[in-house]
């Protein structure tokens, strides 16, 4: 609608007169937002209005969330950063334009560990991560000790399998957590057994 309007007048005299007008209707800024989203709890939540030389971006999220730059970051991200994102941006000509996007940040597998450590020489050492439903589980311990399992078990468990064991376990929408739990194993008695035979019937 940009351009020159024209228009003529005649009064109750037949006397005419034309006159023109140029009018400029500016554009709105266009925007084409974007995110990292979905992203795991802890990463760094990324976000772009996809417009660039406005003279103002006010942005409003979630969790109490404001932003004045373009492309606004949130560090260490947690469920509670879920939600629409709004941004308002206004360039030169003062037009504005409002955007949204909706954000989604999956917490992390939430782990309870556990074994029946302390235990003794010989016995069965039993780990869970406290998980359910991952879809990998990585154990890391001593004496060369991994399994991919939720519940992995040692067998004839010896003093060499006592100390840290590590878990990364990833759940289904890619987000992984690591856990540690302490274990103990003790040694059995050494027995020196002696006696006085042989000895003499009495």
């Amino acid at each position: 609608m940009t351009g020159t309007y024209n228009v003529t007048v005649t009064d109750g005299n037949s006397c005419t007169n034309v006159g023109s007008i140029m009018v400029t209707v500016n554009a709105k800024p266009t925007l084409a937002m974007t995110s990292n989203s979905p992203i795991c709890e802890g990463l760094t939540l990324n976000l772009d209005c996809g417009f660039s030389g406005a003279t103002s971006y006010m942005w409003a999220g979630p969790s109490g969330f404001t932003s004045n730059i373009k492309n606004p970051t949130r560090p260490n991200a947690t469920p509670g950063m879920t939600g629409a994102y709004n941004v308002t941006v206004t360039n030169g000509n003062s037009c504005t334009n409002v955007g949204s996007i909706m954000v989604t940040v999956n917490a992390k597998p939430t782990l309870a560990m556990t074994s029946n450590s302390p235990i003794c020489e010989g016995l069965t050492l039993n780990l869970d991560c406290g998980f359910s439903g991952a879809t990998n589980y990585m154990w890391a311990g001593p004496s060369g000790f991994t399994s991919n399992i939720k519940n992995p078990t040692r067998p004839n468990a010896t003093p060499g399998m006592t100390g840290t064991y590590n878990v990364t376990v990833t759940d289904g929408n890619s987000c992984t957590n690591v856990g540690s739990i302490m274990v103990t194993v003790n040694a059995k008695p050494t027995l020196a057994m002696t006696s006085n035979a042989p000895i003499c019937e009495v």
